[in-house]
């Protein structure tokens, strides 16, 4: 490997993207097996648009996804950095983004409302209720103004790291890792105005 930091700076590799696109900038042709199952119907009549079975791809390479990503650096440095002129309705973009890493929260709370029909309505109870569901939490990524809602795939992260999401409630009260992120951001914002994208690599930017 040209790179012998990259193991260590590594935070997050998308290793189905970073294996397809090794397939493409090299034209390698992996060996494939692909395994389907056949399920067994127990009720006489089958579904028309049933296929009744579900199929497996795997595939077999020479080399391991860190030693791809070592070896598509000049490919992956091709995409550009990003701009902060995203728009909605627009196609999705693949961008590098410095910011950092951290941990947004999001309470979900419900609202009842009381409605008298018949009679004086009770001064005691409130005529609005607003109750506590629940509480979420996302990996999210800020860059200058600028904020990203990620939606990663937790295997992807290195060991340790996705259960800080769960940690986030009781032990963890900050998270800012600083980062250089190759990210897939999608014409779609939360109710917060952040831009929805998925992770492909992160780094630490030590030695980028």
């Amino acid at each position: 490997m040209k790179d012998k930091s990259l193991a260590e700076r590594l935070i997050y590799l998308d290793t189905d993207f970073v294996t397809r696109l090794y397939e493409a900038e090299f034209d390698v042709s992996p060996k494939t097996l692909i395994t389907r199952t056949q399920a067994i119907q127990a009720s006489a009549s089958i579904a028309l648009f049933s296929g009744g079975g579900s199929s497996s791809e795997s595939k077999s390479y020479s080399l391991s996804t860190l030693e791809m990503l070592d070896q598509l650096t000049k490919r992956l440095a091709k995409y550009p950095d990003f701009e902060h002129d995203q728009e909605m309705d627009t196609p999705s973009k693949y961008v590098w983004v410095d910011g950092t890493l951290g941990i947004s929260k999001v309470k979900v709370t419900r609202t009842s409302h009381t409605i008298t029909l018949i009679g004086e309505p009770d001064p005691t109870k409130p005529r609005n209720a607003e109750e506590f569901v629940g509480e979420e939490a996302f990996f999210a990524l800020k860059s200058g103004d600028t904020k990203f809602a990620l939606s990663p795939t937790d295997e992807y992260f290195v060991p340790g790291v996705a259960s800080f999401k769960g940690l986030s409630h009781l032990v963890i009260d900050r998270l800012s890792l600083p980062c250089r992120a190759l990210l897939r951001v999608f014409s779609a914002n939360t109710s917060f105005g952040e831009w929805i994208a998925t992770p492909l690599v992160i780094y630490d930017p030590a030695g980028c």
